[in-house]
């Protein structure tokens, strides 16, 4: 006779907080939940409060998830749970009022609690006064000081290591065939060839990412990636084998307008995969980590495209660029294993419609958009004076090319070297310095710059600014991603992205005829007063407040705040 093995059960307790946002961890472990499970358990534990009409309260979501359980039966039963358990909660409210009593500990309802030792003769003495429950200022507001918190799940360094070694080789492959395409091209066809090579690389990837974010938002990071990723490495392959074959300006164009496309659609999804890795806490070490990457991805990836084209010529470079999206095919698939895919809407706008949502959101949550001014003015800023004003400086002063290397050098190294202090330390560094005063710090060395009368001097106020670059740009990301509503992710980095394709073509066209009259010390100066701009509106960002959902007075909150349970699925 078979007998079923009985299955371990999903057990959440679920804690009331006065703050409104869900935080969860793992029930006993460090170690993140399989699958995605927290963001289930967070979803459905605000859905929950907010049907029983106390969505101004939040809480805390504490979940032991068996292993080796199938993930749609893991996701089906922690919903179960977790709904149980809330509902359990609010039904266990105080009478009066008070602050909420001590979690119990959780253990499965199916085991009786151990019995009480008799109580000894004599007066009993007086309870001791209930605790209230404790959050952090991170759980309060993402943008306060960070705080230690013991249980908080940190960082998933394997997955995060996947996503940066990915990122790496996909990267490095793009700038490889971006130099040698651009090279083929010059050889074809001269100035108009490369102009058309271009602009069907860059158009077609800055409409469609707004359509990628709707799309991310829609089916999910790991659906969208997988996909797009695959067809990418298809569409590569191919352009090797027709680029060997025929020697026209054809096939440069078409390939470059699909891999243009392909790229626009996955640039969102890509972006908000971050937030799934790390808490918000530590947040900011993972985005330091990650602007390493995009740091060097240029510096290794243009000499690698030069060498390639050398030795085999663009069919050799597509070669690379299609083994490196092999490679973050297979990262992408082991970063996204588990994600939940969102939960489709019975009735919604369309994709179309919902393409606008980055901007509707930059415009209905204050907080947001000023983070969204302060990337942006930091961007204009810093692209004009790197791109047209150090070479013309270098050229008029009679310094040479090698002093324009010298400076971008010094630059890179200091950025590169906060980043990588960032991806240690960053999580303990207040969020005002990292934002406001090393924003205000990067205006004035900006300034600096356009003053200093050496290239040794100029090279050293590089590596200062840079220094400061390294630890506000991934903090300017960070308070940004922190801004966002739950489940706009995707259309949100979807605009932000949109801002930084931007601000290039932007900058030079704003600066450079301002160029023709204030001269170039004088526009380099006013690219540092429109840095200025970025601390100011992060220090109006911080003091905006928080989105909260409505609900009663606090004197209302405090009365129904009710006690944690344990429930178990």
């Amino acid at each position: 006779m078979n007998r079923r093995r009985p299955r371990a059960a999903v057990r959440a307790r679920f804690s009331v907080r006065e703050v409104p946002g869900i935080t969860v961890t793992a029930a006993g472990s460090r170690a993140p939940l399989p699958y995605g499970l927290d963001g289930t358990a967070r979803r459905t534990a605000q859905r929950a409060l907010t049907e029983a009409g106390r969505a101004y309260l939040g809480g805390h979501v504490e979940l032991h998830a068996p292993r080796r359980t199938p993930a749609r039966v893991l996701r089906r039963a922690a919903t179960r749970a977790v709904a149980a358990a809330v509902a359990t909660t609010l039904r266990a409210a105080p009478a009066g009022p008070g602050p909420p009593t001590r979690p119990p500990p959780l253990r499965p309802p199916t085991c009786p609690p151990p019995p009480r030792p008799p109580a000894p003769a004599g007066p009993r003495p007086a309870p001791a006064p209930a605790r209230p429950p404790t959050t952090t200022a991170q759980e309060a507001d993402p943008m306060a000081p960070p705080t230690t918190d013991p249980t908080a799940p940190g960082i998933d360094w394997r997955r995060l290591g996947s996503l940066v070694t990915g990122q790496a080789a996909v990267q490095a492959g793009s700038f490889a065939l971006l130099i040698a395409m651009s090279w083929t091209a010059v050889q074809l066809g001269g100035r108009g060839a490369v102009t058309a090579v271009t602009l069907a690389a860059t158009l077609p990837r800055a409409l469609l990412l707004l359509f990628g974010g709707a799309l991310t938002d829609v089916l999910g990071p790991r659906a969208l990636l997988l996909r797009a990723t695959g067809v990418r490495v298809l569409v590569l392959a191919a352009g090797a084998v027709v680029t060997a074959t025929t020697h026209t300006l054809w096939p440069l164009v078409v390939i470059a307008l699909a891999d243009g496309i392909l790229l626009g659609l996955t640039g969102p999804a890509a972006g908000v995969l971050l937030p799934y890795l790390a808490s918000k806490e530590h947040l900011g070490r993972a985005n330091s980590l990650f602007s390493m990457v995009l740091r060097l991805a240029p510096i290794a990836g243009s000499p690698l495209g030069a060498w390639l084209v050398v030795v085999g010529g663009l069919p050799v470079a597509m070669g690379a660029a299609a083994a490196g999206c092999v490679l973050w095919l297979a990262c992408a698939a082991h970063v996204t294993r588990g994600m939940p895919r969102p939960e489709p809407a019975a009735q919604g706008p369309s994709l179309l419609r919902r393409s606008g949502d980055g901007f509707r959101l930059l415009a209905a949550h204050p907080r947001l958009r000023w983070m969204f001014v302060a990337c942006f003015a930091m961007d204009l800023a810093f692209l004009w004076p790197a791109e047209v004003a150090l070479p013309l400086r270098a050229a008029e002063n009679g310094w040479g090319v090698g002093a324009v290397a010298v400076v971008l050098a010094a630059f890179s190294t200091g950025a590169l070297a906060s980043a990588a202090l960032g991806a240690a330390l960053a999580h303990r560094v207040p969020v005002p310095v990292k934002l406001v005063l090393t924003g205000v710090g990067l205006a004035a060395g900006t300034g600096a710059m356009a003053l200093v009368p050496s290239p040794g001097v100029l090279a050293g106020t590089a590596a200062a600014v840079g220094l400061l670059s390294g630890l506000n740009g991934p903090a300017l990301v960070t308070a940004y991603q922190q801004a966002v509503p739950e489940g706009k992710m995707g259309a949100a980095m979807s605009t932000f992205a949109l801002s930084g394709i931007g601000a290039a073509p932007l900058s030079l066209a704003l600066f450079t005829p301002v160029s023709l009259h204030l001269g170039v010390t004088g526009t380099w100066l006013l690219c540092a007063g429109v840095a200025l701009v970025s601390p100011i509106a992060a220090a109006v960002a911080l003091r905006a407040a928080p989105e909260k959902a409505p609900g009663r007075s606090t004197p209302d909150r405090i009365r129904t705040a009710p006690e944690s349970t344990v429930t178990s699925v």
